[in-house]
């Protein structure tokens, strides 16, 4: 029939298999639809109090940290070497080492096979019978059965390096090894199961993700070791590592390995500010992207600088614009301008209205307003400057409304970890400006418009689902949980709407101490944002795709560094090591000072990657910045830490448009390091100066305005009934002594008052 026939006859019998299973298979005994009712009562009563009817998540976290789990990992590693090893390379050792002909090699090489399958089921029904009398625990069986499964055919495929001119010796030690192994049905095939019922198909996921492994791993090591000759003496080495590999995970196993459910079994779902703190650090990638990526886009959008007098052809990205420094530089800067504009008063709009819907609508048209911004482009410099103004107009609301809802969700010893979160625009700036080269490159610059606002879009409505404006009104959160949070927060954070003490937050000199180091903060940021990756690009002459990704770097250690900080101070708070105000002091030496003086360091060194290393470790070190500038605010006044950070931010972000402008100045006639230079020695200076007045008079202890008592409704109330009474009166009074017309007018004004006072 010839070999494509071999491909054609195990399909079609694959083909007929998945229908009868479609049939005769249910995902659980209550969905199956010809069960008896007396065997569907006998499975539901045996695995009663383990595996949960409801959908669970799976805590991964707990998982990966079990000890227990990773010594399946690791036997289950050890059984699939051998398995496959058989699988993939016993027909060549037959055929070519044995000598056996192709036929005869195909139905050898089956043998262990038909062999693990009869002592699979003989092992299988063994184990049922030591469980069902109890004869010992299920730890004790599964460590015991490992012998069988792993150490003798360990000690069997150790033994084939022995058997040289004994060919039918060779395939019956091969045939007991993977006979034997069908114990595995009591080892590694079933510790899932015991582990954790209801994550049995998670945990053998990631457990056969490793083991499958060994399927190119080990014809790699046959490879390796038969590649010069095809000799039992090259066969015996791949032999003696493959009784190795069954033989030192079964002992790990015995010694780490458990037959017991775990306690993460009963782990319900993942709890509702984890969602929450995933969606923070979401809304600020999303906020990040949209508004860097214009930085790189921009690139191809322009004609090139030519003077240095190259002339080469630019590459076909798209439609080129002839905008000169100082146009592309109010474009930079255009975001800026509309994102100062509404960042005075988004805390106080979330405070009323809720931080949940006003960043919903922010999203949604952030990705309306990015989709039209190339057709906007071909009309005009002016008109793309518009929607970039809008872009940052309706962005602006976004970070000020992100800590209202931080300051409602975050328990006190968690809250390093959510303010860290809000580093998630650093990633987005990280992954926009690493794929964004490579969109532009391949796609063409608008695309580098369209697929992020598509993004946007979906993101949205995951956020509406997600996100609840406090634990109190979210749909799917435990009372546990709810509890834990309302108790956590005290009466730091009020649920009423109050009237926001701006007199007292102005003249306060610990706010006005948080001002300035959010601006120094800022300023670093916005300029690494805007100018590295021209900086990257026309200064150290990377080419745009390696200048989008190497400018994301700085980004990506704020991140990760953002993350370490935050445990950090998590961990001084939680365990009272030193006051808040001491970590929020302490901690601008790395969020300021320490990225200063690299900012300082860039200004003398012309080498491009160890330049980019330093601008790396400054923006990284700047990452504690989640323990001091971006968490103050919580601390000063938790029931408006939205209405602080939106001025705190509105000053700050007055960086994003002046730093470009700074920029463009110093390079308007040349753009060496020499202009470069003055750059790095300003934005230094602003660092150290800024950390040097929080040190003096910054606080983190919760001010007394804080606490202003919400207005009160009866007061409201009694100019009503004062104002309906004389109404009332009025109406009685000329009920007989005027026209029916003026008493009707008057009792129309009667009802038209209640409906303006619901």
């Amino acid at each position: 029939m010839g070999w494509i026939w071999a491909f054609y006859i195990p399909a079609i019998i694959t083909a007929v298999v998945s229908f009868i299973w479609l049939y005769i298979a249910s995902d659980s005994p209550e969905s199956h639809p010809r069960i008896s009712d007396s065997e569907r009562m006998y499975i539901q009563k045996s695995q009663e109090g383990q595996v949960m009817t409801k959908k669970p998540f799976m805590p991964v976290k707990h998982v990966l940290t079990s000890i227990p789990f990773w010594a399946l990992i690791i036997l289950h590693f050890g059984n699939n070497w051998g398995l496959y090893f058989l699988l993939t390379a016993a027909p060549k050792f037959m055929n070519e080492v044995l000598g056996f002909d192709l036929t005869k090699a195909g139905f050898l090489a089956a043998l262990p096979y038909l062999a693990r399958l009869l002592s699979g089921f003989t092992f299988g029904s063994i184990g049922d019978y030591v469980r069902t009398k109890k004869v010992m625990s299920v730890t004790a069986m599964r460590k015991f059965f490992t012998i069988f499964s792993h150490i003798i055919p360990g000690i069997l495929l150790i033994g084939l390096c022995f058997v040289q001119g004994y060919p039918y010796v060779a395939v019956a030690l091969v045939t007991l090894s993977l006979g034997f192994n069908g114990s595995a049905t009591l080892t590694n095939l079933q510790n899932s199961q015991d582990l954790s019922p209801n994550f049995a198909g998670s945990l053998y996921g990631i457990v056969n993700f490793f083991g499958t492994t060994t399927g190119f791993l080990s014809p790699m090591v046959v490879a390796h070791f038969t590649h010069e000759s095809n000799t039992f003496d090259e066969w015996r080495q791949v032999f003696l590592i493959a009784g190795s590999v069954y033989i030192v995970p079964a002992i790990i196993f015995m010694i780490f390995g458990s037959g017991q459910v775990q306690s993460w079994n009963d782990f319900n779902k993942v709890p509702a500010r984890f969602n929450v703190g995933i969606m923070l650090f979401m809304a600020c990638f999303i906020a990040y992207m949209v508004r860097v990526n214009i930085s790189v886009n921009i690139l191809a959008m322009v004609m090139p600088d030519n003077k240095t007098g190259n002339a080469t052809e630019p590459p076909d990205y798209g439609p080129r614009y002839e905008w000169d420094g100082h146009a592309q530089g109010l474009i930079l800067g255009a975001y800026f301008w509309g994102y100062l504009t509404t960042s005075l008063f988004g805390g106080t709009l979330s405070e009323w209205f809720g931080g949940r819907c006003v960043i919903f609508w922010s999203f949604m048209f952030a990705a309306v307003f990015t989709f039209l911004s190339p057709l906007l482009a071909s009309y005009s410099f002016w008109c793309l400057f518009g929607i970039r103004y809008l872009i940052g107009f309706v962005g602006g609301v976004l970070y000020p409304a992100l800590h209202n809802l931080v300051s409602r969700w975050a328990p006190p010893e968690e809250k390093g970890k959510f303010i860290a979160s809000l580093l998630g625009g650093n990633f987005g700036t990280v992954v926009t400006w690493a794929i964004v080269g490579v969109i532009i490159e391949t796609l063409g610059w608008i695309w580098a418009f369209y697929i992020p606002a598509i993004f946007i879009i979906f993101m949205s409505f995951l956020w509406l689902y997600l996100v609840a404006d406090r634990p109190g009104t979210h749909p799917r959160i435990s009372e546990k949980e709810k509890q834990f949070i309302e108790d956590s927060l005290g009466q730091t954070v009020s649920t009423e709407k109050r009237l926001v003490p701006f007199f007292k937050i102005l003249t306060s000199i610990p706010f006005w101490a948080l001002l300035l180091l959010h601006y120094g903060n800022l300023w670093g940021l916005y300029f690494l944002l805007t100018a590295s990756p021209k900086y990257m690009s026309e200064v150290l002459k990377f080419k745009l795709s390696n200048a989008g990704f190497l400018s994301a770097l700085p980004h990506l250690a704020r991140v990760i560094f953002g993350l370490g900080f935050g445990e950090a101070g998590d961990y001084l708070r939680r365990n009272n090591i030193v006051s808040v105000t001491t970590i929020r002091k302490s901690f601008t030496l790395f969020s300021h000072i320490i990225p200063a003086c690299f900012l300082i360091g860039m200004g003398f060194v012309e080498n491009p990657y160890i330049s980019v290393a330093l601008m790396t470790f400054s923006l990284g070190f700047n990452g504690a910045s989640t323990m001091t500038s971006l968490q103050n605010s919580q601390d000063l006044a938790p029931n408006f830490a939205g209405t602080l950070y939106g001025i705190i931010n509105f000053t700050g972000t007055t960086t994003g448009f002046i730093t470009p402008l700074l920029v463009a100045h110093f390079t308007k006639d040349n753009n060496t390091m020499n202009e470069w230079r003055k750059i790095f020695f300003v934005g230094s200076g602003i660092y150290i100066s800024t950390a040097i007045i929080f040190i003096i008079f910054g606080t983190a202890t919760i001010q007394s305005w804080n606490d202003i008592e919400p207005k009160k409704k009866k007061s409201e109330d009694t100019r009503f009934k004062y104002l309906y009474c004389f109404i009332n009166n009025l109406s009685s009074k000329y009920d007989h002594s005027t026209s029916a017309s003026t008493s009707n007018q008057i009792s129309i004004f009667k009802h038209l008052f209640c409906v303006i006072r619901i």
